[in-house]
């Protein structure tokens, strides 16, 4: 039984508490943060997606500030309901991935400046 608790208990995050950018709960569930991140670091990741993907920073605008669905955002952008899927994926991706970025370079300037 405590063998098969751990195996649970590492497969669901041992505890961590997920970050949700509140359009689907548990969407970024590997992100292992205790904290949301702060705007500044979300701003900026949403800034370096507009970057390299415009259309989806758009999606990401749509679905995590408007709220919207799947398929009012493909209607709102006059684009098929699987792209919107395909582009929401991808800003997902990017985001946590510059989020936990910014977070490990966060700790590091903390580690600095002990």
């Amino acid at each position: 039984m405590d063998r098969a608790r751990t195996r649970k208990r590492v497969k669901r995050g041992d505890g961590v508490r997920p970050l949700s950018l509140g359009v689907v709960p548990g969407e970024l569930a590997s992100y292992e943060r205790a904290t949301a991140p702060d705007t500044t670091e979300l701003i900026d990741a949403l800034r370096a997606l507009e970057v390299i993907a415009p259309r989806a920073a758009e999606v990401t605008r749509m679905r995590f500030i408007l709220d919207l669905s799947t398929e009012e955002t493909a209607d709102m952008l006059e684009i098929s309901p699987a792209t919107v899927k395909r582009e929401w994926s991808f800003a997902r991706a990017f985001l946590l991935r510059e989020l936990k970025r910014a977070e490990s370079s966060n700790e590091d300037a903390e580690t600095r400046e002990d």
